[in-house]
């Protein structure tokens, strides 16, 4: 028997709001590339299936039982092509709800998010499909800012990525005494000046100290005026 399957209506019917809020944040194929451009991939719950059909190594996936209600919600955020078959195989061998699942969950819809999604991400998404469909099975879902879709999250979550990488390579940058603006000094411009400063310091008669020795003090003594603070965070 084929493992292709097509959305059965219902569960297609139920999925429609899910797709439409998570729409933003899915890895939708071409239809070159499969799936006929559809978000959803469907097949039997089965382990080795799953790992054939699936390679997305962040998704949601949905379980539906034989009357096509939805029994389970989950997600998964690892390494690997496999890691949505490794995650249905892991919730089979449970030790208590194994058997139950086993018997019970007859197809698996899984939704690839897109790629670079961060596990905060991955996990609004959980939590926003399993508020929309309500499965039967588990209750430990993330919650959710009633505020904020995963869109919205995602759209945040870069922001703060890019902001960080400009402040990192503004500090990289200092580092190497190549600050510049209103308020920064050059570390490199510093030197010349210090070094002035310590040519400049007379020797008095008697003095026990070395005009190198001397320079030193007084370079420490004027040195903060002299550092660069780039003052960034």
């Amino acid at each position: 028997m084929s493992t292709t399957l097509t959305v059965p209506a219902a569960i297609g019917q139920a999925l429609r709001p899910v797709l439409r809020l998570l729409g933003p944040v899915l890895d939708v194929p071409t239809t070159a590339e499969g799936r006929g451009g559809s978000p959803v991939v469907v097949c039997r719950a089965s382990p080795a299936v799953v790992r054939r059909r699936v390679a997305a190594s962040c998704a949601v996936y949905v379980a539906w039982d034989s009357r096509r209600g939805c029994r389970y919600v989950g997600s998964v955020c690892r390494q690997g092509p496999g890691a949505v078959g490794h995650r249905l195989a892991e919730h089979y061998a449970h030790r208590t709800a194994g058997l139950a699942r086993r018997t019970s969950w007859c197809l698996l819809t899984v939704l690839p998010l897109s790629e670079g999604i961060s596990l905060e991400g991955v996990r609004v998404a959980e939590g926003w499909t399993a508020r929309l469909l309500n499965p039967a099975d588990g209750s430990a879902h993330p919650r959710v800012d009633l505020t904020q879709t995963p869109a919205e999250l995602v759209s945040r979550l870069v922001q703060q990525a890019q902001f960080t990488e400009v402040q990192y390579g503004t500090r990289r940058s200092c580092h190497r005494g190549l600050c510049s603006g209103p308020g920064v000094h050059s570390s490199r411009a510093a030197v010349p000046a210090a070094g002035r400063a310590q040519e400049s310091v007379p020797v008095q008669a008697g003095d026990n100290r070395s005009p190198r020795g001397a320079a030193t003090l007084q370079g420490l003594s004027t040195g903060s005026a002299s550092s660069a603070q780039p003052g960034l965070l």
